[in-house]
């Protein structure tokens, strides 16, 4: 690649990430659109280096996309392989019906970072191979018709991020057409200049104000944005496909606040979503089978009927009060235990609907839980671990009833582990475990994921919920009013409330024995299936995350150190899986006579690796000699070397008592030139010398040199 075609790709992938960079309108958040600028700017700039033949840059290019794509799933809490393949199958699919703004799934960012990445690769491989037409800019105009499409109602980028852009455009169609010159030298300054010329800017402007209108058109109607996805039959709103804790975090995130209903009728605290009794390993889930229902429009009762307007839809989700629903007006679907309706149609902004509810039962103390085993939670592909199973019996050990049991897990949870709202979001079973064993701090949403997992293996039927707690006659409930909680069935059909969250982020004042800390269990009070009350200091953790929210990590951030760790790691596991390769092809054969020999070239390898240069035409014990002039160890190859040359020339010379020898003195070789120093060992052992010059594989016996 000439030095002014190598400019022309710098500016052309610049132009890419600018473009990669806009899409921050289709999400709630920045960082998918600024790691999808990263990503463009690492998989360009990756090709441009590694461009010394076509193939090579191709490739090369092309493993730096599937690296970035594969580190920002991962990063987004998504899961390998699984999460990574939908990307590539699904991920368009999904981003394309979800409602702007889009959430950060791990797929929605996968998508962005692979789009971002594929543009990059792809500019810097056209400027490569002298393709410098304007074609060189269509990866980023792509690039900006996805993000146009994607964020319509967010309207185009802003005036600085279009200037930039224009900027871009320009420079890199100048620079393509003086790279096209045939007497073309090394790239100069004012090459730039004249890319920049006042005369193509003003050109531009004029072609913008007669364009920028008729392309502004389609995404607007009465003077208002609209999605164009909006024409679909079933749109479906960004939260239907996450899970009900991680709709919690996302609506508890929103800054600043934003409404999300509105009430007006009976007193009511607390709001649900839904409720989840199933878990992958990966997320809780509801239940999977809703079936449809009529709740009959009779049974209104004006003295408990609330009236409700959604202010900002949550997927089809319609919130109910924390109660036993008589009647909806609209058609729902539910489930086994009504705890969640779904809307049979979708949701808007503005909808509005009446529930009825039935009297509230009066509070009894339970006794023991339900024995239906319907009611347990269904574990799909994943077992607690021993680890978890021995935890829950030692935290139980000291409770004498079910009762007792459920609120002796949520005392220790409070007890014994720290709410940090700086932990990573998720509640995996990675992240479960090492919140459990390692970290002892997290989420909220870590605590009532782990009350799951331990009253689970404590054999207690259990279930979580997501919902809003707010003061009794709150008429308009906040995105920073939800919250989940942890629920055990008991006798007669109630499901108790049990609370595993510590009410502030104060260090935790319990002792670590958990065997010690148990008898306190047995004066606990009975929990209570009444809501929170408003004033608990927990409540007060929401406003400290968006305070934490403000000094958390971007996105860009994070991939710029991830990626070349990636990278190094990627390094690191070829050489290493390489070299075991080798080593394979020496030793692993089926005659003793090529056994010996490989054992030879096993220690050569090593020589190799060592810095000594060796000669092909040189006899096994000129080798040996040679070497040894600089390896003091490798004088004790000689043996070695006549076992190797006899297994080469004489046909059945070698013995059973003969390999064994030859291992031995391989083995011995290797412990005596292995450095002292774990640099130098990591150094010997990622050495590319015996993989580049080292001697050829093991011949087959008797053959001729």
């Amino acid at each position: 690649m000439t030095a002014r075609a190598r400019t022309t790709a710098i500016v052309a992938v610049a132009f890419c990430a600018l473009t990669a960079a806009s899409l921050t309108r289709a999400f709630l958040d920045r960082g998918p659109g600024l790691a999808a600028g990263a990503a463009t700017i690492v998989a360009g700039v990756t090709t441009i280096l590694g461009w010394r033949r076509a193939r090579v840059g191709v490739t090369v290019g092309a493993l730096t996309v599937a690296v970035v794509t594969v580190a920002a799933v991962v990063l987004a809490d998504g899961a390998f392989p699984g999460d990574v393949v939908r990307t590539v199958t699904n991920g368009a699919g999904d981003l394309l019906t979800t409602r702007w703004p889009a959430a950060a799934t791990p797929t929605a960012v996968g998508l962005v970072v692979l789009l971002g990445g594929a543009a990059g690769w792809l500019t810097a491989a056209a400027a490569a191979r002298r393709s410098l037409g304007p074609t060189i800019l269509l990866p980023g105009v792509a690039l900006l018709a996805v993000g146009a499409l994607l964020a319509a109602p967010a309207g185009p980028p802003g005036s600085p991020m279009l200037a930039a852009m224009t900027a871009a455009a320009l420079a890199t169609l100048r620079l393509a057409a003086i790279a096209r010159h045939p007497d073309e030298g090394p790239a100069t300054a004012g090459d730039l200049r004249t890319a920049l010329s006042a005369q193509r800017f003003a050109a531009l402007g004029a072609l913008a104000l007669v364009v920028a209108p008729l392309a502004a058109a389609p995404y607007t109607a009465g003077g208002e944005r609209f999605d164009p996805r909006d024409s679909r039959d079933d749109p479906t709103n960004r939260f239907d496909d996450l899970s009900p804790l991680t709709v919690v975090e996302e609506l508890r995130k929103i800054d600043p606040p934003v409404p999300v209903i509105q009430v007006d009728g009976n007193d009511v605290g607390s709001w649900r979503i839904a409720a989840m009794n199933r878990y992958d390993g990966r997320a809780w889930m509801a239940p999977e089978v809703f079936k449809p229902t009529t709740l009959r429009r009779e049974d209104h009762r004006p003295d408990r009927t609330v009236r409700v307007t959604l202010r900002r839809p949550i997927g089809r989700w319609l919130p109910v009060p924390d109660g036993h629903v008589l009647a909806v007006d609209r058609s729902v679907r539910t489930e086994a235990t009504n705890a969640g309706l779904l809307s049979e149609s979708a949701v808007q902004s503005r909808e509005r609907y009446t529930v009825s509810l039935d009297d509230p039962a009066a509070p009894t103390r339970p006794a023991a839980v339900d024995p239906n085993p319907k009611l347990r939670p269904t574990l799909s592909g994943y077992e607690p671990p021993l680890r978890v199973r021995q935890l829950a019996s030692q935290v139980i050990a000291q409770a004498g009833t079910d009762e007792q049991r459920a609120e002796a897990i949520a005392q220790f949870l409070r007890r014994e582990y720290r709410l940090d709202e700086e932990s990573p979001a998720g509640h995996s079973a990675l992240l479960i475990e090492s919140f459990l064993f390692d970290t002892k701090r997290g989420r909220a949403e870590q605590f009532i994921g782990a009350y799951g997992l331990l009253a689970t293996a404590a054999g207690l039927p259990v279930r979580l919920a997501a919902g809003f707690d707010v003061d009794p006659g709150t008429r308009t409930i906040s995105s920073d009013d939800a919250v989940a909680w942890a629920e055990v069935a008991f006798r007669g059909g109630a499901w108790v409330r049990f609370n595993p969250v510590p009410d502030s982020e104060a260090p935790p004042a319990g002792s670590t024995d958990v065997a010690a800390a148990q008898p306190a269990v047995t004066a606990a009070p009975p929990p209570v299936p009444t809501t929170e009350p408003r004033n608990d200091p927990k409540l007060d953790t929401r406003k400290q995350k968006r305070a934490t929210d403000e000094r958390s990590v971007p996105w860009w951030l994070v991939l710029a150190v991830a990626l070349p760790t990636a990278a190094a790691a990627s390094y690191v596991y070829a050489v290493v899986a390489l070299k075991r390769r080798r080593r394979a092809e020496h030793l692993d054969v089926p005659t003793d006579e090529r056994r010996v020999v490989g054992a030879f070239r096993v220690c050569t390898d090593r020589l190799t690796d060592l810095g000594i240069r060796l000669q092909p035409s040189s006899t096994d014990r000129e080798l040996v000699a040679a070497a040894a002039a600089r390896v003091e160890a490798a004088g004790d190859l000689h043996g070695l070397a006549g076992l190797a040359s006899a297994a080469t020339y004489a046909d059945g010379a070698i013995e059973p008592a003969d390999v064994e020898a030859a291992l031995a003195t391989m083995s011995a070789f290797e412990i005596a030139t292995r450095p002292t120093r774990w640099w130098r060992r990591l150094r010997l052992r990622l050495s590319l010398r015996s993989l580049r010059s080292g001697l050829p594989p093991t011949r087959d016996a008797a053959s001729p040199s």
